[in-house]
């Protein structure tokens, strides 16, 4: 594994410096990229006889740092681990802020800032290369790969990991009959599947779901599992009646208000009908909308479009990943957003 910004050094050096009187929290991504790196995390820690006092799992959003760094004090929490959240593109001052008040380590796989001037406290993977797999990479020697090894491939298949050719290989060697083509429906891909739909069932109570993980209680997750795939099955046959074409731009638009969070899945799921194209999922709510990109070929940048498309809309963000990004902004400047990703 490639290393961006720190290396492993950066790690051990901050677990070396957690005593038994500091509190530890760890702030994750509320999808199973974050999930999965927390459980690692916590793994790491109690093999070092620590424990992490604060888990949370957050949404991306705008500003998502600035009310943290006064409740993180209050509760007296003196080392921060992240993971799988982009906060130093996100949130810039804040995450600073943050740094200089709580010793804090940034472990992500996120586009770096190219603004970005301070490296210190981060560690940094390609973006193919999932949160899980860095965190794992990073304390292995702590972590039983027998034990985790479905959690860390499941992992990779929901963050397209095994799209490049080393991930896919080494998750063959627990999974030797994997392909590209059966990876869906296989072990891994259902494990994913079932934790990622949990996800969006107990999306108000993940600590539920975060429980079930530690406990490898899979079949707890079967009725969210198909209650999510109804709801996504839906999703997916209203796109193909009500979706926009942008020809011009080979952009496929979709707007709707789903019970669950499930325009990211619809997203990844649409996207592979017409990999050459980019697809939009639009959630719109009272006060805000939510874009899901995804652009299977690469052939444009999802990260650079929701970029482009929150440009100068006031309480907004935008960014991800090269190939599945995504974008908030105020459903008011719903309009405005797309004249923005329309312009050449």
């Amino acid at each position: 594994m490639e290393y961006l910004i720190g290396n492993k050094q950066t790690f051990l050096d901050f677990l070396e410096k957690i005593t038994e009187n500091d509190k530890i929290a760890i702030l994750s991504h509320n999808d199973l990229d974050g999930i999965a790196s927390s459980v690692f995390l916590e793994k790491i820690l109690e093999k070092k006889n620590l424990k992490a006092e604060v888990i949370e799992f957050m949404k991306i959003k705008p500003h998502m740092l600035e009310e943290k760094v006064d409740e993180l004090k209050e509760k007296n929490v003196t080392k921060v681990l992240m993971a799988d959240i982009s906060c130093e593109s996100i949130d810039g001052k804040n995450f600073e802020t943050l740094k200089e008040n709580i010793d804090t380590l940034l472990i992500d796989h996120h586009p770096i800032n190219p603004n970005l001037e301070n490296k210190d406290s981060i560690i940094k993977t390609e973006s193919h290369n999932c949160a899980t797999q860095l965190v794992f990479e990073l304390g292995k020697e702590f972590l039983d790969i027998n034990e985790w090894a479905w959690l860390l491939c499941a992992t990779m298949f929901a963050e397209f990991s095994y799209t490049k050719k080393e991930n896919l290989e080494f998750m063959k060697t627990f999974y030797p009959d994997l392909t590209e083509e059966n990876i869906a429906t296989s072990i891994p891909g259902m494990n994913a599947r079932k934790m990622s739909n949990a996800l969006l069932y107990f999306d108000k109570d993940l600590e539920h779901v975060y429980q079930i993980i530690l406990k490898k209680n899979m079949e707890e997750l079967n009725h969210a599992f198909e209650t999510i795939e109804n709801e996504i099955n839906h999703a997916t046959e209203d796109f193909s009646k009500n979706k926009e074409i942008f020809e011009d731009q080979k952009i496929y638009w979709y707007e709707f208000s789903p019970k669950f969070n499930i325009a990211s899945v619809v997203a990844t799921i649409t996207s592979k009908m017409i990999p050459d194209y980019s697809f939009l999922i639009a959630t719109t709510g009272e006060t805000y909308t939510k874009v899901s990109a995804r652009n299977q070929s690469g052939n444009q940048d999802m990260n650079l479009l929701m970029k482009k498309g929150v440009r100068e809309l006031m309480d907004s963000g935008g960014g991800g990943h090269a190939k599945a990004s995504a974008a908030r902004f105020l459903t008011k400047d719903l309009e405005k957003f797309k004249e923005n990703i329309l312009k050449e």
